[in-house]
């Protein structure tokens, strides 16, 4: 089996409740390109959807990510962690 690597992304969707997170069971990836996404919120520091899922170890680098279950899309990986730990952008626009 292949090993898998934890993302952080930055996304659209349409219709869903944030805080997000896969009902049921959550499907490994299998495929280069896909991502199995695990949990997504609406973030102010993102300026929109920030989220956590799992890809093929060595597809990082991906150009186009799909969702397997069709909710997310426009899918692009962000740095890990996402938060500015030098602390050099505002918290606020103030």
């Amino acid at each position: 089996m292949r090993e898998i690597s934890l993302v952080s992304f930055r996304a659209d969707a349409d219709r869903i409740s944030l805080p997000w997170q896969p009902a049921g069971r959550l499907q490994r990836p299998t495929e280069a390109g896909a991502i199995a996404v695990t949990s997504a919120c609406d973030s102010v520091s993102a300026g929109g959807i920030l989220g956590l899922g799992y890809v093929l170890a060595g597809n990082e680098a991906a150009t186009e990510l799909h969702d397997s279950n069709g909710i997310f899309r426009n899918i692009r990986l962000t740095p890990k962690p996402f938060y500015d730990t030098a602390k050099r952008r505002p918290r606020a626009p103030w």
